[in-house]
C-alpha cells in the first residue's frame, strides 16, 4: 500500500522541465504573446487563449521528454516569468549601488529573452506614474552630491534669510542742528549705504553625505516595496487570465 502511494506521489510531482522544453516554451509564447497577454474582449476570448495553450502543450509534448498538461505548461511559464522579473530587478538594483553587497545571481539566457520580450511594460519596469528604482539617483553620484548641496543652501537661506544675498541698506543721517537758524531753513541730510556680502556656500560635511545616503536608501526601499506589491497583483491577474487558481 505504501509503495502504491509513493509511486502515485512521484507521478503527480512530474518530471522537471529540461532545457529543450523551456526553450521551446519561450519561443512559442513569444509568437503568441499578443493574445496571451491581451485582456478578454469580443475578439480575444477565454476559449481562444485556451486553444493557444493546448497547441503549445502539443508541440512541447512532441519533444518526447514528458507528457505535460496545459495547466503544467501555463504554471511553468508563470514561474519563468516571475524568475525573470526577480533576476531583472536584482540586477538592476545592484548596478545602481556603489558596492558593499553580494553580487546577484547572473541573469540566465532564458530570463534575458523574457526580459527583452516584456521590457518597457509595467510588469517589469513598475507602474507608470510613479518613480521606479531607475529614477532614484545612485548614492555618491554627482547628482546626489549636488542635490545635497542645494538642499543645504536652501536650508541656510531659510534660517538666515536676512543675511543672504547682496543687500543695500540706506541710512539717512540728519545734519548737525544749528541753533542760529530758523525752523524755515531746511535741514540737510545724507545717505550712507551698507553692503551685506552674500553668504558663502556651506561646505558638505561627511555627516551630511551620510544623512543623504540614508534618505536615498529609504526611498529605494519604499519603491521596492511598492514594486513587490504591484508584481504580486500582476501575478494574480496573470493567473486569472490563464484560468489558474491563485496561490493565496
Amino acid at each position: 500500500m505504501n509503495e502504491e502511494i509513493k509511486s502515485k506521489s512521484v507521478r503527480n510531482r512530474g518530471k522537471n522541465f529540461d532545457t529543450r522544453e523551456i526553450q521551446l516554451l519561450t519561443e512559442l509564447v513569444e509568437k503568441n504573446i499578443e493574445i496571451i497577454n491581451s485582456k478578454f474582449s469580443n475578439t480575444v476570448t477565454n476559449e481562444k487563449k485556451k486553444k493557444i495553450w493546448e497547441n503549445i502543450t502539443i508541440q512541447i509534448n512532441a519533444l518526447g521528454v514528458a507528457n505535460r498538461t496545459a495547466k503544467e505548461i501555463k504554471t511553468k511559464w508563470i514561474n519563468m516569468h516571475q524568475t525573470a522579473k526577480k533576476e531583472y530587478s536584482e540586477d538592476k538594483l545592484y548596478r545602481r549601488q556603489t558596492g558593499g553587497g553580494p553580487c546577484p545571481k547572473p541573469v540566465s539566457s532564458i530570463s534575458e529573452k523574457i526580459v527583452d520580450l516584456f521590457k518597457g511594460s509595467p510588469s517589469f519596469d513598475g507602474l507608470s506614474g510613479f518613480e521606479t528604482q531607475s529614477d532614484v539617483p545612485p548614492i555618491n553620484s554627482p547628482n546626489t552630491v549636488n542635490l545635497l548641496s542645494d538642499l543645504l543652501v536652501t536650508t541656510e537661506q531659510q534660517e538666515n534669510n536676512s543675511y543672504m544675498g547682496l543687500r543695500v541698506i540706506e541710512v539717512e543721517q540728519s545734519g548737525a542742528e544749528d541753533t542760529t537758524t530758523t525752523s524755515n531753513v531746511p535741514q540737510s541730510t545724507e545717505s550712507t549705504r551698507f553692503f551685506c556680502p552674500p553668504a558663502k556656500k556651506p561646505k558638505i560635511k561627511p555627516d551630511d553625505v551620510t544623512r543623504m545616503q540614508y534618505e536615498v536608501l529609504k526611498q529605494q526601499k519604499k519603491k521596492l516595496e511598492e514594486q513587490t506589491v504591484y508584481y504580486h497583483l500582476m501575478n494574480k491577474k496573470l493567473r486569472m487570465e490563464m484560468g489558474l487558481p491563485n496561490e493565496d
